[in-house]
């Protein structure tokens, strides 16, 4: 670190969960010790990190970070509003490999009756409940496959579902293979960050789960009106109504991603360019 003109911290909830919190905060003070400036790529704060450290505590390690503070959803910005530290409200990183994918969201395919369903077991997320969701899926004449952006962590629950039903299961080993997948879905079910972030990649319509602080702020981020809060509450005529709405939450996701990818490369550009 001494050698380093700039550490820059990136990705997702560090300052979470009790491990987490105390790694974070630890590798920032050494960090400002060592290094000539500390900067934020577009990262996620949760609201265990405000209320096991309170709002004036957090507010003072933060302040070791150049400013503003990229954050990457709309509850981290309130966070961190309520602990007195000026942020700059974009998304996440991701966002801004759109170009990858352009071809894939402008290619005409027509959607397949496949719906991906990514879950952890936040919530009352259950094995019993999967199995039940697909069940509903299927009498809307959808054809439900269960899905793993990160096998390792997902695969006892896949394992439960398995155990009372058999089922489709498709864990890609690239994100890119995730997002070629995504982009023939009608729609994918998620609580995941990374599955919702694909499904914008790929011009899919999405539902977020939003027993997670990840998936809530998505939706309020994308503007996405339907947002069950368990899985549970997707019902079949749920189901129907969504339907209905497939396009409208395509161009949603769509113009997400362009006003993510286009304010969180220019943010992103002007920290890392900027001195404090």
């Amino acid at each position: 670190l001494k050698s380093s003109r700039v550490v820059a911290f990136a990705g997702g909830s560090q300052g979470g969960k009790a491990n987490l919190n105390l790694n974070m905060f630890a590798q920032l003070n050494c960090a400002s010790r060592l290094s000539e400036r500390v900067i934020t790529f577009p990262f996620g704060i949760s609201k265990v990190a405000l209320e096991c450290n309170g709002a004036s505590r957090l507010g003072e390690m933060l302040s070791q970070m150049g400013k503003p503070i990229l954050v990457r959803d709309v509850i981290s910005h309130r966070l961190l509003s309520q602990a007195g530290v000026r942020t700059s409200h974009v998304s996440d990183c991701v966002f801004t490999a759109r170009g990858l994918f352009s071809g894939l969201r402008n290619s005409g395919h027509q959607p397949t009756k496949t719906v991906y369903v990514s879950v952890t077991r936040s919530g009352k997320t259950s094995a019993q409940g999967i199995v039940e969701l697909f069940g509903r899926l299927r009498r809307t004449g959808l054809d439900p496959v269960m899905f793993s952006s990160c096998e390792l962590e997902d695969r006892p629950l896949i394992d439960s579902v398995l155990a009372l039903s058999e089922e489709k299961v498709v864990a890609p080993a690239s994100w890119k293979e995730a997002v070629k997948l995504f982009a023939d879905a009608a729609f994918v079910v998620t609580n995941r960050l990374h599955c919702l972030i694909f499904s914008a990649l790929a011009g899919a319509a999405v539902v977020p789960i939003a027993n997670r602080q990840k998936a809530l702020a998505y939706a309020e981020d994308a503007g996405l009106d339907y947002a069950p809060a368990e899985i549970s509450d997707i019902t079949e005529s749920g189901i129907f109504e969504y339907l209905s709405t497939l396009d409208e939450v395509r161009e949603k996701q769509r113009c997400f991603l362009d006003v993510s990818a286009e304010t969180t490369q220019v943010a992103i550009e002007q920290v890392c360019a900027r001195p404090d």
